[in-house]
This record gives C-alpha cells, sequence and structure tokens, in this order.
C-alpha cells in the first residue's frame, strides 16, 4: 500500500475537537494542503520487487557499460562474452580486473605522463636549455666559440702561469666579454654559465693541443630539470667542449705560425727563400687538415644529431622517454666522432 500526504490531510482528525484538539486544526489543515500543493510529496516505497529478482551474474556489463565507461578492446569483450561464461556465468576475477582496473588504471598514466611532458616543455623550456648547451657548449655559436677560445690562448701564448690565469677574476671576465660578442648573449640562460677547474696543472704547455684540458665550462641545471640533463650528461657535453677546444687551439696555433712567418719574411728578407715557402705550405695543409675536421665535426657529426634529437624529442610521451632521448643524442654524437677518429698522422702531429 502507498499513502500520499495529500490523502492523509484529507482526514479528519482522530480524535474530536474536545478530545485535544481544538479550533486550530482546521487551519493547519488548509496551511499543509498549500505545502501539498506547492511542493511535490515523495511517496514512500511499500514494494521491493528488486529483492526478488534473481542475481545479476554478468558484472561486466555494470563495470563497462553506460555512457562515461572506458572505451575498451573489442576482443576483450569478445572474450568475456555468454559463450565465454556460459558454464559458471560468472566472470573471472582477472577479466574484470582488466576492465574495471586496468583501463582505467592505464587511462590515468597517460593523463599523468601528458601533464608531466607537458610541465618539462612549457613550464621548465627543456627544449630551449638544450639548445643553450648546444650553442656555448657545443660551439655552435660561432662568434662565442671565436671570442672564448682567443681570449683564453692569448692568455695562454703570453706565458702566464696557472695561477694567474685560472682564477675566478681572470675567467668571469673572458666568459663575459665572450658572451658579449655572442649572439645568444643575452639570453637569461647565459647567466648559467661558469668555469671550473678539473684539476690545477703545475705549469702550462702552451703549444701542447691539451694544455687547457683542466679547464671545463658548467651549465647550471635545477630540479627538477637535472632529471633530464645529469651529471652525466653534462660530462659528455665538457668531453665534446674540451676536444671542440682543443681543434681551436690548433687553428690559433697555425695563425700564430703565419704571423711569425710573415714578420720574419718582413725583417729578415726569407720570402724568396725556398725554405720559407716550404714552411708556408706546410703550415697552410695542416691549417686546411683542421678547419676541415672543424666542418666536419660542426655540420656533419653535431648538426645532425641535433636535428635527429629534435625529431625524436617531439614524440616523447613521458619523462624516461625526455631523458633517454638526450642521452641517446649525446650518446650518438660522442660515438660518431670517435668512429671517425682522425688519422694517425694527425694524432702523432697534435702530440708535438
Amino acid at each position: 500500500m502507498e499513502a500520499s500526504v495529500e490523502s492523509l490531510l484529507c482526514q479528519g482528525p482522530p480524535w474530536g475537537e474536545g478530545e485535544g484538539w481544538g479550533p486550530e486544526w482546521p487551519r493547519e489543515q488548509a496551511y499543509l494542503h498549500s505545502l501539498a500543493a506547492q511542493y511535490q510529496v515523495e511517496q514512500y516505497q511499500d514494494s521491493y520487487n528488486l529483492m526478488t529478482a534473481a542475481p545479476d551474474s554478468h558484472l561486466l556489463h555494470q563495470v563497462t557499460a553506460g555512457p562515461y565507461a572506458f572505451p575498451v578492446d573489442p576482443s576483450l569483450r569478445r572474450a568475456t562474452d555468454t559463450t565465454a561464461v556460459q558454464l559458471s556465468e560468472m566472470v573471472s576475477l582477472p577479466v574484470l580486473m582488466k576492465h574495471s582496473v586496468t583501463a582505467p588504471l592505464l587511462t590515468h598514466v597517460f593523463l599523468v605522463n601528458k601533464a608531466i611532458v607537458d610541465y618539462y616543455f612549457m613550464e621548465l623550456n627543456v627544449e630551449r636549455h638544450c639548445e643553450a648547451l648546444r650553442h656555448f657548449l657545443l660551439m655552435e655559436d660561432g662568434e662565442f666559440a671565436q671570442s672564448l677560445s682567443d681570449l683564453l690562448f692569448e692568455k695562454l701564448g703570453s706565458g702566464q702561469t696557472p695561477g694567474e690565469l685560472l682564477n675566478p677574476l681572470v675567467l668571469n671576465s673572458i666568459l663575459n666579454k665572450s658572451l658579449q660578442y655572442s649572439l645568444h648573449g643575452d639570453s637569461q640562460l647565459a647567466a648559467n654559465l661558469t668555469f671550473a677547474l678539473r684539476f690545477l696543472p703545475e705549469s702550462f704547455h702552451p703549444h701542447a693541443p691539451d694544455a687547457l684540458a683542466c679547464l671545463e665550462l658548467r651549465y647550471k641545471v635545477d630540479w627538477p630539470l637535472n632529471i633530464v640533463i645529469t651529471d652525466s650528461c653534462m660530462n659528455k657535453y665538457n668531453r665534446i667542449f674540451s676536444f671542440l677546444l682543443q681543434l681551436k687551439h690548433m687553428v690559433w696555433t697555425l695563425r700564430d705560425v703565419w704571423f711569425h712567418l710573415k714578420r720574419a719574411a718582413l725583417v729578415k728578407g726569407a720570402g724568396s727563400s725556398v725554405q720559407f715557402r716550404q714552411l708556408q705550405l706546410y703550415r697552410h695543409e695542416m691549417q686546411h687538415f683542421v678547419k676541415v675536421i672543424q666542418g666536419y665535426i660542426a655540420n656533419q657529426i653535431l648538426h645532425v644529431t641535433w636535428s635527429e634529437f629534435r625529431t625524436k624529442l617531439g614524440s616523447a610521451a613521458n619523462l624516461d622517454d625526455i631523458h633517454r632521448t638526450h642521452a641517446d643524442y649525446l650518446n650518438r654524437a660522442i660515438f660518431r666522432w670517435e668512429e671517425n677518429r682522425l688519422p694517425h698522422s694527425y694524432k702523432v702531429w697534435s702530440r708535438g
């Protein structure tokens, strides 16, 4: 039986007016009738047929059905149809877990990974930091690299001791002057650059290609960016920087040799000498060889590897992909210039 409030209101008082119900009864009834007309009164349920129905054995239909259900592979649905469970009329626990737990979990993992990738690209600007490392440590910025190497080698050639050259005041002055000539020196990321010493040599050998092997260019990387640009990656950047600095030193030394030969030709009149011309020819051949090596490393190794890195970085789906792509970029660059090692004659000549 279902009884409404309106049917109860139509009934009279259970007792007479003289038995506790005063003259206010009609007025209260009128007030309740007005409320019942203004609001829809809920009717109490007194029939529970749902409790007498048979249990629903197809639990999967309750999990995946509805407009907000997660899309699943159609083959998974076929694997849990009536034929598959006709013997027990029950869905197995692994299948139920796959649909009710695994699918939502994978969706949330995808959303979290996408949020992390967007954070690294939009907020942390990881690609801009990689470009800054390429400009400065890989010497893609030619003006910066030329100014930095010239200032270092001029002081090295003037006979300065390690204590005079390798002090913070001198090194910071060289770095600041080089950034003034740089095309990217006004960038905020340039403030992350600083010099550091691997070791302090007892003396310099000005004509040795690795005379400044003790020096490295550091780039400050804060958390959480250091998850991608790790200390291991920075060591690899400095390996390439040190090798490129050696090539710059060779070019600078050969240019200095040219100035000395030119001065000797003017002062001592040795320009017409056969030996003098032979020296100029050797110097020219060595300088041409070193510049060809510089161009090959810059264009066929570093530039090609950078293009591959940017292409792969655009398809990164999570933080591990970003880290792996950056590490592979450096490993590939180092492998390519180590795989194409310079000939033995260059090694012998470079050792002096």
